[in-house]
């Protein structure tokens, strides 16, 4: 899912970044929700759904530390760690006890640690390949 980021150098290996990830994806297990006649959680119980969509939203700001290495043009590695917000919905989810289309949002704060590598281009340009890990 998509990912799109605004950072500034800060100098010294260091800088700080603005993040909005989207994540998620069809629906395929969910454990702990147990639903009434109208919809409502009421319970925990073990349920498979029949259909609908997970769905992350977050924005991140980030520090972002360059790891001192001999860098290249392709081996330039970097960690960062953020701190943000993420939403999280459960959109036209249907359960076999309950196929009424059900939508369930919240948000969190969450927290994400990244390592990645930058590629660098030819007169500026450049491109990431970043694992990240985040905790809701």
């Amino acid at each position: 899912m998509p990912e799109a980021t605004l950072g500034y150098d800060l100098g010294n290996g260091f800088a700080v970044e603005l993040s909005y990830q989207k994540s998620g994806g069809s629906l395929t297990n969910v454990s702990g929700i147990t639903t009434g006649p109208s919809g409502a959680v009421t319970g925990t119980a073990n349920l498979t759904p029949t259909g609908g969509d997970l769905i992350f939203t977050s924005t991140m700001i980030k520090g972002i530390y360059n790891i001192p290495t001999d860098t290249t043009a392709i081996y330039y590695p970097y960690i960062g760690l953020g701190l943000g917000k993420t939403n999280i919905k459960l959109d036209k989810v249907t359960f076999a006890t309950n196929p009424t289309p059900n939508s369930i949002d919240g948000s969190a704060t969450s927290m994400q640690l990244t390592f990645g590598n930058r590629f660098k281009f030819s007169q500026g340009w450049f491109g990431d390949v970043a694992a990240n890990y985040t905790h809701i």
